[in-house]
């Protein structure tokens, strides 16, 4: 119990120290989720700014800096960083979940390298620009070479559910 307290501390302050990363013209266009044993670092795409950065390019590099503030705190306090995208973790994937802010913007860059990275991973995306009678999987899915499409914001167990579904293996 005292090791999770420890650790869970550890990841708050890492979190605290990466608030001061500098980010494009001031936007801080991210939000950390502490648990016990992990620090979750996630794009606010609503703090994108839509003439200077219409890509999201500017946006992913101030994510890169809060991480990197945040990985440099924990080894200054002598935490080890279990980083599991240096390692190939193609192999233990089942399934990877992308959320792209903007389906229509062009903005598919990360899904392209998702699947250039591992192309035998099914991917599911989330999107705000997806209507939810689109349901999870279609023609919407079936044009972006994906697994699935689902609505955001979706509840976080409406999302573990569809997940689990496309992750089963088809009956045959």
């Amino acid at each position: 119990m005292a090791e999770h307290t420890e650790t869970r501390r550890a990841l708050l302050q890492a979190a605290e120290a990466a608030r001061h990363a500098p980010s494009v013209h001031n936007t801080q266009p991210w939000r950390w989720v502490v648990h016990p044993d992990r620090l979750e670092l996630y794009a606010v795409t609503d703090r994108r700014l839509n003439v200077q950065d219409p890509d999201g390019h500017m946006l992913l590099i101030s994510c890169g800096t809060a991480l990197h503030h945040a990985r440099v705190a924990l080894d200054a306090e002598g935490w080890q960083i279990v980083d599991p995208s240096s390692a190939d973790p193609a192999p233990s994937l089942s399934m990877i979940v992308i959320e792209l802010a903007f389906l229509r913007d062009g903005g598919l860059q990360p899904l392209a390298e998702a699947k250039l990275r591992y192309p035998e991973v099914p991917i599911v995306v989330v999107s705000p620009t997806v209507f939810a009678s689109v349901g999870c999987c279609g023609p919407c899915a079936a044009t972006l070479g994906v697994a699935g499409v689902l609505p955001m914001p979706i509840a976080r167990a409406t999302l573990i559910e569809a997940v689990h579904r496309l992750a089963r293996p088809a009956s045959g």
